[in-house]
């Protein structure tokens, strides 16, 4: 979800800004290679989450520790 809203704001960004085409403008590729990680994070939240149940009977559903700070901190980043 996240990265189609970045890639609306791009192609919008690209519009406003009526410059060269996307393959020879150089804003445009730096945008949107700013999106690899997203989808680097995204694959680590995939293949590291937490989903167990407890001997009480609660299931425990989420990410690991270090790919959550990872995710919020890159969120963050890409924000500001």
């Amino acid at each position: 979800m996240e990265i189609g809203i970045y890639l609306f704001l791009i192609e919008r960004d690209q519009i406003v800004r009526d410059r060269p085409p996307r393959r020879h403008d150089k804003i445009y590729w730096a945008h949107v290679c700013s999106l690899i990680p997203l989808g680097i994070i995204g694959a680590f939240v995939i293949k590291f989450r937490v989903d167990y149940i407890n001997p009480d009977g609660q299931c425990i559903t989420g990410i690991q520790r270090p790919i959550a700070i990872i995710a919020v901190s890159y969120d963050f980043a890409i924000n500001v």
